[in-house]
Parts: C-alpha cells; sequence; structure tokens
C-alpha cells in the first residue's frame, strides 16, 4: 500500500515539474511588415513538434532581440501553438546632410558607410550615436578640432 502511494506521488511530482512544458505543432507570427515568417522561424530556431518549456521560449526571445530587428517581442503558447508577437525596429529611410561647408556630402556619406550607417540599416540611439561620432572624428581628421554635432531625433546639424 505504502509503495503504491509512493509511486503516485513520484508520478505527481514528475508530472508537476513538466507542467509549463508542452509539445508545440504550430508556430503563428504577428507585426510583422517587412520580415519574413520564414525568416523569423530561421532566426528563432523553431521547430515543429519539439517540446518546448519556459527556458525555451526564453531562447527564442533572446535570439530574435539578438538580431536587432525587433523592438519588442512577446510570445505564449496555447494550444500547441506558439505565438510571436514582433514590433519591428524601424529603418534608416535616407541620410540628409546639412549645413556642411567644410567637407563635401559624398565623403560624410561614404565614411558613414564604411562604419555600416546607410539606407534601410535598423534605427537605433546606438546608430545615431555611431553618427556622432563618426562625424566628429571626420571633422577632427580635417582639422575642425572644436566641432559640434547636434543630433535632433534622424535629422542632423553640424555647428
Amino acid at each position: 500500500m505504502i509503495r503504491i502511494l509512493f509511486l503516485i506521488l513520484i508520478s505527481v511530482f514528475t508530472n508537476l515539474s513538466h507542467a509549463d512544458e508542452q509539445q508545440l505543432n504550430f508556430i503563428e507570427i504577428d507585426g510583422n511588415k517587412r520580415i519574413t515568417n520564414e525568416e523569423i522561424i530561421e532566426y528563432s530556431n523553431f521547430e515543429i513538434g519539439k517540446i518546448y518549456g519556459q527556458n525555451d521560449i526564453s531562447e527564442i526571445i533572446k535570439r530574435l532581440f539578438s538580431t536587432n530587428l525587433f523592438t519588442d517581442i512577446s510570445i505564449k503558447t496555447e494550444n500547441n501553438t506558439l505565438i510571436i508577437n514582433v514590433i519591428e525596429t524601424p529603418l534608416v529611410s535616407r541620410i540628409n546632410v546639412e549645413g556642411n561647408k567644410l567637407l563635401e556630402t559624398e565623403q560624410i556619406i561614404s565614411s558613414l558607410e564604411s562604419i555600416g550607417i546607410k539606407k534601410s540599416k535598423p534605427y537605433s540611439k546606438n546608430l545615431l550615436d555611431k553618427v556622432e561620432q563618426e562625424l566628429v572624428r571626420l571633422y577632427y581628421d580635417n582639422g575642425r578640432y572644436s566641432s559640434l554635432v547636434e543630433i535632433d531625433g534622424i535629422k542632423l546639424k553640424i555647428i
């Protein structure tokens, strides 16, 4: 009798430890506009039929965030379906150079492109910081040691 009770308790605790895990056979992706479902699935490493726990879901979120393509990601599971909601990072649509007198615009654009800043790149605060640093460096290299670069949103002003 005690042996049967012991086996039942072990069975209950084993089932509770796996309660947050489930086999996911479907995936649903919402919120994406530029990035295809296939790309998101590839970045996430989602496998149909695999048993996923909370740690696996956290890893999917980390992998998707590491692409820098999303500003927000939420994931839930429902009825053996992984549901991914994303908000895509905006892209740089154009680079305008205004107020420049010392350097050619093409030289500035070329310098920015050499450090990976160009149209269609994901927009972020870090990107703006890189632009500012590169423009200060470029002016410094041309003898303008006290140049100041001011960034207002995505509009650049060189003072």
